[in-house]
């Protein structure tokens, strides 16, 4: 899942023209889905389903041993990355 996280990246600088915190957040948010996703034992982004999603902001809005419990409009952001 990397080089796809690599390629959304480049496209968010480049096409979008997103600013450099912006697109930071949008990597750490990325990469904290795509570890969730690999805890799930999703290795490709087609074996992701609805529930994946919806388990990830249960996730984001519960916190974890590494992470503390976001905000509603935290979570929506790192969802909507």
């Amino acid at each position: 899942m990397e080089p796809v996280l690599s390629s959304y990246l480049a496209h968010l600088a480049v096409e979008r023209g997103l600013a450099a915190n912006t697109l930071a957040s949008y990597r750490r948010d990325l990469r904290r889905y795509f570890d969730h996703l690999r805890s799930r034992g999703r290795a490709t982004l087609g074996e992701v389903g609805e529930a994946d999603v919806r388990d990830f902001l249960a996730a984001l809005r519960e916190g974890d041993g590494e992470h503390p419990a976001l905000v509603a409009s935290s979570a929506a952001r790192a969802v909507s990355a």
